[in-house]
């Protein structure tokens, strides 16, 4: 299987987690976590095969109704969230808004935002993740 290019109606990505399996975090109530894109120092024995990045993460993560990542916000990082299935509730700074498929949402650099599954089925997002900072700069190699 392709590490570089997938489609959802390939078989389950090698790099798919179950929620149950997934190292404690602040989002609440993951299914299923799919990083597709990431450095590998930040992944190094919790994920495989999803193809390697110095800077930018990318997936797929899966949230059933109720869950939630609690705002919070990144010092370095911008993010894209892409709203697949389902409907989210997505807060980013001051505003808030419940939206469904296709829907996208920016988040600046030390913008707080956050967002929760409002709805009676799963919630699947796209998200890309790009990291001012260098993971694994050379000096740490």
């Amino acid at each position: 299987m392709s590490r570089r290019i997938w489609a959802p109606d390939d078989p389950r990505h090698p790099s798919s987690v179950d929620g149950k399996d997934l190292p404690p975090s602040r989002h609440v109530g993951v299914v299923l976590s799919t990083p597709l894109v990431g450095p590998q120092v930040l992944y190094q024995g919790q994920f495989r095969e999803f193809a390697p990045s110095r800077r930018m993460e990318a997936g797929i993560d899966t949230y059933a109704p109720g869950g939630q990542s609690p705002t919070h916000s990144h010092a370095l990082w911008e993010k894209v969230f892409v709203v697949l299935e389902g409907t989210a509730r997505i807060d980013v700074g001051d505003e808030s808004r419940v939206v469904g498929p296709g829907s996208v949402a920016f988040v600046p650099v030390n913008m707080p935002h956050g967002f929760s599954n409002p709805g009676d089925t799963n919630l699947r997002m796209f998200s890309v993740t790009a990291r001012f900072e260098d993971p694994d700069p050379p000096e740490a190699r």
